[in-house]
């Protein structure tokens, strides 16, 4: 593949969307939230927690106190590609607070 090719491949990838959780195995708890980008919330809720700068004090407090071996991090739902950008909004929010209850976790 040449330059060309691999960039257009990678505007064409869709990235996921939708409500996330990170779990404290260790004390039981659970953060939820949405993301428009699953891939890189994935990756921007573990570079903050490694690095002691998440602005959640609760899930920085169980890191530090538990570590990284203590937590897991899910997708539990995903939307549909097709959804608007207000949609996909609105959807978020209520799929985050349906989660939130239905985990009974704390969103993030």
């Amino acid at each position: 593949m040449n330059r060309r090719e691999i960039k257009q491949e990678l505007e064409q990838r869709k990235t996921p969307t939708g409500v996330f959780a990170v779990r404290c195995t260790a004390s039981g708890e659970i953060w939820v939230s949405g993301s428009a980008n699953l891939v890189a919330s994935r990756n921007g809720t573990m570079f903050m927690l490694r690095n002691g700068t998440h602005h959640n004090r609760a899930i920085q407090a169980a890191w530090n106190c538990h570590g990284e071996a203590a937590f897991q991090w899910e997708i539990v739902e995903t939307f549909e590609e097709d959804l608007a950008a207000m949609a996909v909004r609105d959807a978020m929010r209520d799929r985050q607070k349906f989660w939130a209850q239905k985990l009974n976790a704390a969103t993030v």
